[in-house]
């Protein structure tokens, strides 16, 4: 069997009163709480996007009982996520979520955000990728980033959040008969998306170019007040 790897991923939802985690100081391993930690990239050994990825999701199993109407809260939220066995830690309304995906080839560990809009209309599930790296990125690595968003699905993109300094990829479900296997489902497909598209997110492949530094001028070249030493005459050879 091959190795697990490890992702960064947040599911925002809210929950109270169900039982659910609470955040927990230092403890926490979403990138939601640690804005300030340096997390060192990930290493992921997924395939290229250019690869074909299965379309459209989710697709909820068809003998998942579907509720009759709209989840009210994000404690309806949570519990959909706790009848799929998942531990879902309620932090400023909304949830963090350690999810397993069992793909083809291996078992993909992925970090995820859920959150319910405030209109109740929508649940937004985030994936969370790679932090962004020090120094100065190509232009290039951005660009390829943007130009997969019309290549992945038309159900995802990525994304970046400025608050952590993260990359993330996202999906929104519509909050209409929500189950327990649209939750499931969603998260599995991003889950895929995130090891196709690893050659494009893995900033720890990326080359910087090392920041601009302007060197202090030893003496200001307008004032009258300049060292002897500063010049040496001309030399006629």
């Amino acid at each position: 069997m091959r190795p697990k790897h490890l992702f960064a991923a947040t599911i925002c939802l809210g929950l109270s009163g169900l039982g659910l985690h609470t955040a927990c100081g230092q403890e926490a391993k979403f990138p939601t709480f640690q804005p300030e930690t340096a997390v060192a990239p990930n290493a992921f050994p997924g395939e290229s996007v250019s690869q074909p990825l299965k379309s459209g999701f989710p697709q909820a199993a068809e003998k998942e009982e579907q509720t009759a109407a709209p989840v009210e809260s994000i404690e309806g939220v949570g519990t959909l996520l706790q009848s799929l066995k998942l531990e879902p830690t309620l932090r400023d309304g909304q949830l963090d979520v350690l999810f397993e995906a069992q793909l083809d080839r291996q078992a993909v560990e992925v970090y995820y955000t859920v959150s319910l809009s405030e209109n109740l209309k929508t649940v937004k599930v985030c994936a969370w990728l790679d932090p962004l790296p020090q120094g100065r990125i190509p232009a290039d690595h951005l660009l390829e980033l943007l130009t997969s968003n019309r290549e992945v699905s038309q159900d995802c993109h990525f994304g970046f959040s400025r608050s952590v300094q993260r990359f993330l990829l996202e999906t929104t479900l519509e909050n209409q008969n929500l189950t327990a296997a649209q939750l499931e489902t969603t998260m599995t497909e991003l889950a895929e998306v995130v090891t196709r598209t690893w050659a494009v997110w893995a900033t720890s492949e990326w080359k910087t170019e090392p920041d601009r530094v302007t060197r202090k001028p030893e003496f200001d070249s307008r004032s009258n007040n300049v060292p002897d030493e500063a010049f040496e005459m001309p030399v006629l050879r």
